[in-house]
């Protein structure tokens, strides 16, 4: 989760550079932080926002695949990760 009301993430990188196709991409938690915590407490406890939030959802997620020339827009608050990846140097 970020402090701001929209995240964009683009994507840039030649296709052919990521070496495994179902990876790379960006995981959209559909959870927020409860109200009144403040950016260090869901950015560093991230044991405390494994067992409190994302694991009471099943970790429920958006997986968006890496694709070359893609934006991603999304609600800052959501909890969000870099998906495992695999590019060529």
């Amino acid at each position: 989760a970020d402090q701001a009301a929209v995240n964009v993430n683009l994507w840039i990188t030649p296709q052919d550079a990521n070496l495994d196709p179902t990876s790379g991409g960006l995981v959209i938690f559909t959870a927020k932080p409860p109200p009144g915590w403040d950016f260090a407490q869901f950015n560093t406890d991230t044991e405390r926002v494994m067992e409190e939030i994302l694991r009471p959802t099943n970790f429920a997620n958006v997986t968006v695949p890496y694709k070359e020339n893609r934006a991603v827009i999304f609600d800052s608050a959501l909890f969000h990760r870099t998906d495992d990846f695999r590019f060529r140097d």
